[in-house]
């Protein structure tokens, strides 16, 4: 291991070919660009050699309990490929440091953070940077404070200034001390900043492309697009960068000839006239720059747009409000396109080269069946470049929401969920007083607590006959509660409170079980961490949906991804092309040649039914568990994906129409809160001369409590005893807890009997009380004479000894040190203090 990382180090080893003249001898891809020697006459690509680098080192981060060692691995120290190994881990880095404390957390931060500035002649070193600026922003909540200390100190590297500026912009960019230093960063460097440190050799490596680093980065563009105009200089940078990653030479020459040359003419572009207008193409950092000061300007873009031929709007509208891609094909079937491309496919195979120009913009990639049934392209647009191009144009009519229906089609069933304020205090009652059972794994919860609670709280289930989901809403209601109440104390008090508490903990950064709402859907396995832009992204979906759904309406699912879709509002799932991470999904794909289960890598194609679709339903559902929406629901079956053994990719696919409700109004904040009523408890009857308890009507809340503390005598009857009383409780605050819980539960003042037996429950919490001694006591071996004399002759022993009783001493714990030390002398090892209680 150590000799491949002092080989990757040799600035000798690494080297530059032109695009595909060498041959990767480990992914066996023809590749160019930066690559090392392997062998004789054998090379590795850069993105084998990175990821080469974080396997070597993860032996290193994982489980590591020495802080010191962890620091080393960002100090300048250790070996550039150790570094850049180590900050590619960064979740698993970043993880191991947050157990240590706040102050050492800080001294990581400020040593990773220097990683910035690194400058060397080595090519690895811009890697180092960039991976030091993704671990930056991605582990945001560890390093504002250690940048912004950075950023106060004297730095003459320009490389430093920058990257600083960058962090800052994202990391705070509210604060007044960002906008001054980005500001006098920009007035010292205002090429470096615009370039800013991730040029690296014209391309984007799939290895580097941590698609959440470009989300992060394009944060700054909605902060700094509403300041002040130097700050554009920043933000074009990025747009660039992004295109120079994305687009080669001949797609970037072909947008500016088919859709940029007749306003560059003109005079239309933004600064355009820095470049001359050429009748020829013009070379790739020309076109970048031309095509990145339209796409910063929302008015240029307008312009554009409206220049597109109209085969080119419609697919780009398609992708632009309903995040959808087309085939090659499907575009070409349009009678406007020029006949030569429109008969692209009786030419055989289908490449890049079959765009026309004035689609160039689009991204291509060729579907998994590509190989074996002959070839389409896939076409697509980059998220981010989307998001620029809908700054320049209005929002369709069909991206919003319409009056609706007034009532949902025939072919479909209500779900209707208005019980919700009865079904809260009944379910957290279950779950406060006998838990959630779960099954060995901790997460799925056993049919039985399915039962019992559905029963107890009532709970309405929509497909209350199958098998498979007939307790899917006391499902997901239990996971709300049972988070909630574990880390609030809100759940006491009126219904609706606790639930206006409920909808806001839900829809927080801490969701109910898991973390994200995509996390709850089954078939889906995700590899890579959620950055806080997508944290509030899903913090905000429900109140923008709950703000414009149609109050009394029936809207179609459809309709509701499409308004989500067109407001940006979904989380992105963008990196489907890496072969490491991402997110995959597990099902059959009904409609294909195997019919077989398989894992596939979901992709620009497959995402909307695979992940955008389930996600809606499963967020409609759990605002209908939450009684704000009202469902219009089939039978569960989807039409082309399923589970294993099943008629459904997720339990959700029933979901068909949705209505808001006056509930959900109320919790979304567009109506006013109604008069809250009082909180229900049950009527409890305590006898006067026995500890018997009488439940005046049937309730199950008041029944379920009294099955945990009492025993039951008659059909409402139950009989307090210590036995049962103090079952289950491990401390004298659980048994105050509990009485307060039994009392809150008593109308009436306490009997005296009931006050004597509470006060003597109390008491007898405590019979006994621990005593910190501070003595330390060892058995002695009896045939262990010469031990037994060196203890009672030996003075500098027998002063830290309190007693000694049939072979046992008493020695003080202040001087164990001191007496270890001394029989050490005489050749007796006594254990550490640390060690005396293991085993």
């Amino acid at each position: 291991m150590s000799s491949m990382l002092e080989h990757f180090n040799r600035e000798s080893a690494w080297s530059y070919y032109p695009e595909g003249d060498m041959r990767c001898s480990r992914c066996w891809q023809g590749r160019g660009g930066l690559v090392v020697s392997s062998g004789s006459n054998t090379v590795q690509c850069v993105d084998c050699s990175l990821h080469a680098m974080a396997v070597m080192m993860r032996k290193q981060i994982f489980g590591q309990r020495t802080f010191q060692k962890l620091l080393d691995l960002v100090s300048d120290e250790t070996p550039l490929t150790s570094r850049i190994g180590a900050v590619i881990q960064d979740d698993l880095l970043l993880e191991q440091v947050k157990a240590f404390p706040k102050a050492q957390q800080y001294q990581f931060c400020r040593k990773a953070a220097l990683q910035l500035g690194y400058d060397s002649a080595h090519p690895l070193g811009k890697f180092l940077r960039l991976y030091t600026m993704v671990m930056v922003l991605g582990g945001a909540s560890c390093f504002p404070e250690a940048v912004l200390q950075l950023a106060g100190e004297p730095c003459s590297s320009a490389l430093m200034r920058c990257n600083l500026a960058v962090a800052l912009g994202y990391l705070s960019p509210e604060a007044p001390e960002t906008q001054e230093y980005i500001a006098s960063a920009l007035a010292e460097h205002p090429q470096e900043l615009q370039q800013r440190f991730v040029p690296i050799d014209g391309r984007m490596y799939p290895s580097v492309h941590k698609q959440y680093y470009l989300n992060t980065l394009f944060q700054q563009l909605n902060h700094w697009a509403a300041t002040d105009q130097p700050l554009g200089t920043a933000i074009r940078g990025i747009v660039e960068y992004l295109l120079n990653a994305l687009y080669g030479a001949k797609p970037l020459g072909d947008i500016y000839s088919a859709t940029l040359r007749t306003m560059h003419k003109a005079g239309e572009i933004p600064g355009g006239s820095s470049i001359a207008a050429a009748s020829s193409k013009l070379k790739k950092q020309q076109c970048v720059e031309l095509f990145a000061s339209v796409l910063c300007d929302p008015d240029a873009v307008c312009r554009w747009y409206l220049g597109l031929p109209v085969w080119v709007r419609v697919p780009l509208n398609q992708m632009l409000w309903e995040h959808r891609t087309i085939s090659l094909q499907e575009l070409l079937k349009h009678q406007e396109v020029p006949q030569r491309y429109r008969n692209v496919r009786s030419r055989g195979y289908v490449s890049e080269n079959s765009i026309p120009p004035a689609a160039q913009m689009f991204l291509s990639r060729n579907d998994r069946y590509s190989l074996v049934f002959g070839s389409d392209l896939e076409l697509y647009l980059h998220p981010e470049i989307a998001k620029l191009i809908r700054r320049g144009i209005s929002t369709p009519d069909r991206c919003g929401f319409d009056a609706g229906r007034e009532s949902f089609s025939p072919e479909y069933y209500e779900a209707e969920n208005q019980g919700v304020l009865t079904q809260l205090p009944y379910a957290a009652a279950y779950i406060r007083h006998t838990g959630v059972k779960r099954a060995k794994n901790g997460e799925r919860i056993l049919k039985s607590t399915l039962k019992q609670v559905q029963e107890y709280a009532s709970v309405p289930e929509p497909y209350r006959d199958d098998p498979d989901v007939g307790y899917l809403r006391t499902g997901v209601l239990i996971e709300l509660l049972d988070q909630f109440i574990s880390d609030t104390e809100e759940y006491t008090g009126p219904p609706e409170t606790v639930l206006q508490h409920l909808y806001d903990y839900c829809f927080s950064i801490r969701r109910f079980e898991k973390t994200h709402l995509a996390d709850a859907l089954e078939h889906l396995t995700i590899d890579w961490k959620y950055p806080d832009v997508l944290e509030y992204k899903e913090r905000t979906l429900a109140e923008k949906l709950l703000s414009q759904l149609p109050e009394s309406r029936w809207v179609h699912v459809d309709e509701v991804y499409r308004v989500l879709a067109a407001s940006d509002l979904l989380p992105q799932l963008q990196d489907f092309s890496g072969k490491r991470g991402g997110v995959s999904c597990s099902c059959v794909d009904i409609t294909s040649w195997n019919g077989r289960a398989e894992q596939m890598t979901i992709s620009e194609q497959t995402k909307r039914e695979l992940f955008y679709l389930p996600y809606v339903r499963l967020l409609l559902f759990v605002l209908n568990t939450l009684g704000a929406v009202n469902l219009a629901v089939k039978d569960p079956v989807h039409p082309q994906y399923r589970k294993r053994n099943k008629l459904w990719l997720t339990p959700f696919d029933g979901i068909m129409e949705v209505s808001l409700t006056p509930l959900g109004s109320r919790l979304s904040g567009r109506k006013e809160q109604s008069r809250q009523p009082e909180a229900q408890t049950p009527r409890l009857h305590l006898d006067h001369r026995q500890l018997i308890v009488t439940v005046e009507s049937s309730d199950p809340m008041a029944e379920l409590m009294l099955q945990q503390l009492a025993c039951r005598i008659g059909p409402s009857s139950y009989l307090v005893q210590s036995r049962e009383f103090l079952n289950g409780c491990s401390s004298v605050e659980d048994v105050q807890d509990r009485v307060r819980q039994f009392c809150r539960c008593i109308h009436d003042e306490l009997p005296e009997n009931w006050k004597e037996f509470f006060s003597r429950a109390v008491q007898q919490a405590k019979p006994v009380e621990p005593v910190k001694t501070e003595y330390l006591i060892f058995r002695i071996d009896p045939e262990q004479t010469e031990l037994i004399n060196i203890l009672f002759q030996d003075d500098q022993i027998r002063r830290h000894l309190k007693k000694a009783e049939d072979y046992h001493v008493l020695i003080a714990s202040a001087g164990y040190a001191q007496v270890r030390k001394r029989l050490l002398e005489y050749g007796y090892l006594l254990p550490e203090k640390q060690h005396l209680n293991q085993g």
